[in-house]
């Protein structure tokens, strides 16, 4: 090997580099630079999600998340507790979570089923949508006041992805710190994204060589 970062078959990111081509049916490519390798893990991320896991068991999720979620509001009694805060804070990120990936993954699905089918609804989706934006720019108050709100809605549920999405990281930052054993993929796998924030900010990707199981199937 030749430098740069070397990857094990067991890694995190490097099963969704792999799911990359194997869920489109074709054969794994070396990764070429660290740029390149983690970008196509994340699209791999994103095949996988949104083809191979099953919706069922997202949903599934999602109730028993919501049954935490009102057994934690009902059994709780509100306090000033920081301990309990930060489960009351911990439940609500997990369902919302939750909630948000189903959906996300049936959008993606049902998307894909539309397309395949009627693609031209997918067109006209887009366009009504630019009109409508466009319209509401423009001239606002002809919408009414439950309009306004309803952005004002949706403005504020993005902020509060935002948020939970930067919980999230925390919380993995935090998790993978830990010294277990069974933690050291996901010490690895952020171990691999703070290389790679640290080369997008040197504008150098370095290398990166496939496990050695890889390079023996070659």
């Amino acid at each position: 090997m030749n430098g740069g970062i070397n990857v094990r078959q067991d890694d995190i990111l490097w099963r969704f580099y792999c799911k990359r081509f194997t869920v489109e049916g074709k054969e794994v490519e070396a990764p070429k630079n660290l740029c390149r390798y983690f970008w196509t893990s994340v699209n791999g991320f994103g095949l996988w999600l949104g083809r191979e896991v099953k919706l069922g068991s997202l949903w599934l999720f999602v109730l028993v998340a919501t049954a935490l979620f009102f057994a934690t509001a009902l059994a709780i009694p509100k306090t000033d507790n920081i301990v309990v805060t930060a489960l009351v804070v911990t439940v609500v990120v997990v369902w919302y979570f939750a909630f948000m990936l189903a959906s996300l993954v049936t959008l993606i699905r049902a998307k894909r089923m539309v397309e395949a089918r009627a693609p031209w609804v997918m067109y006209l989706l887009g366009v009504c949508f630019v009109a409508f934006a466009v319209a509401y720019a423009i001239t606002p108050e002809t919408f009414g006041s439950d309009f306004q709100q309803l952005f004002g809605y949706m403005f504020r549920w993005m902020g509060y992805m935002l948020i939970v999405m930067v919980s999230m990281i925390i919380i993995m930052l935090v998790i993978s710190r830990i010294p277990h054993h069974r933690l050291q993929k996901l010490r690895r796998a952020f171990q691999t994204l703070g290389a790679f924030v640290s080369a997008k900010k040197r504008r150098v990707c370095p290398p990166v060589n496939p496990p050695e199981e890889f390079e023996t199937k070659q």
